[in-house]
């Protein structure tokens, strides 16, 4: 059909849809924290929602496994986003991400990047609001990891700990940490 533009104040959207793609992008996600760099996806879109298909990209050393953000309730006031972000890196790297500033995770259970060895392979899940401003309570997160060859000579007073095969798990609720590994060996 054709657009008569002098009613455009009567028309009605009623649907839509498209396609994005993305190569080497460079991704800011929230303020303070480091962009996703080298970033391949392709997306899908409609009036209330948009999928994107993220295939590899990065922060430093951690490197990202393919998953699929969802943004969803376009057609409401606030809309919504969810990112299942699966990473494989060095555990230095993961509890550095955890530290950053809008996070602050890692310091504030008495983890240190400089204290920690080891390969993670995990997903970070995050849930939030798509606001211009936000809070770290507005932000609905958890992680599960393996670490495999897991060591740290500080992260508990008086124990060195090495040859680590460890699960972890963390919410707003606090970490657990569970597996063989040696001590003070």
């Amino acid at each position: 059909g054709k657009f008569i533009w002098d009613d455009i104040g009567n028309m009605v959207l009623d649907s839509i849809g498209g396609t994005i793609t993305a190569r080497n992008a460079s991704i800011r996600y929230i303020g303070g924290m480091p962009n996703v760099e080298n970033v391949d996806a392709d997306g899908t879109f409609d009036l209330d929602h948009m999928d994107i298909n993220v295939a590899k990209g990065g922060i430093g050393a951690l490197k990202l496994q393919p998953f699929v953000i969802e943004m969803t309730d376009f057609m409401q006031n606030v809309q919504n986003i969810h990112i299942p972000l699966r990473i494989e890196g060095p555990v230095r790297d993961v509890i550095k991400f955890l530290d950053e500033p809008a996070l602050g995770y890692a310091s504030a259970v008495g983890l240190r990047a400089d204290d920690g060895s080891g390969k993670v392979e995990g997903t970070v899940d995050l849930r939030f609001p798509m606001l211009n401003a936000i809070l770290m309570k507005d932000i609905d997160y958890k992680a599960t990891a393996k670490i495999t060859d897991f060591a740290a000579k500080k992260m508990v007073p008086g124990i060195e700990i090495s040859r680590g095969n460890l699960s972890l798990s963390l919410d707003k609720a606090g970490f657990s940490l569970k597996g063989p590994a040696s001590l003070n060996e």
